[in-house]
């Protein structure tokens, strides 16, 4: 995860600084906007290595979850300048792309010869691509929702319960 990160920081980062979407793009500072949770902190934490390396700077704007969407998407709206960089939710990316909010990466990516096949299938399509099964990228999957698994060992290794299941279901 911690070069997922760090990569889609310098991506995302490098693709406003090439696009001049924003005047403060070319700052020497950038504002990254997102929930105020975890995985927040730790990209605060990768941001140094970042800073080290561009010599640019990173603020950030984080907001509790309950009022993420409100703030966030109220400030797209608004054509606001508070974000350099936006971890925006999945939900947004059509919108956003439809409503000049987000900026089309293709050309950046073939430019620095970035391609979405480093990252999980899945992410792409739910997180970087509009309209979704296209090749038109919008985003980078910064933050992939997971599914974890488990179950009570204990519970399969019991003969009655595996008889009972193979019963009902072959």
């Amino acid at each position: 995860m911690k070069s997922t990160l760090k990569l889609a920081l310098g991506l995302a980062s490098a693709a406003l600084a090439s696009t001049a979407v924003s005047n403060a793009a070319h700052a020497e500072d950038l504002t990254l906007c997102w929930a105020a949770w975890d995985p927040a902190n730790a990209l605060v934490e990768l941001s140094k290595d970042f800073t080290k390396e561009t010599g640019i700077g990173m603020k950030f704007e984080f907001v509790p979850w309950t009022n993420y969407a409100d703030r966030f998407l109220n400030e797209l709206n608004s054509h606001g300048k508070l974000c350099d960089l936006i971890i925006g939710d999945s939900q947004w990316i059509g919108g956003a792309a439809e409503n000049g909010h987000y900026v089309k990466l293709n050309d950046f990516f073939d430019k620095e010869k970035i391609s979405m096949d480093d990252f999980v299938p899945a992410t792409v399509v739910g997180y970087s691509e509009w309209p979704k099964n296209t090749p038109n990228y919008w985003a980078l999957p910064a933050m992939g929702d997971v599914v974890g698994w488990t179950y009570r060992k204990d519970w399969f290794s019991r003969p009655e319960l595996q008889k009972e299941f193979k019963e009902k279901y072959g």
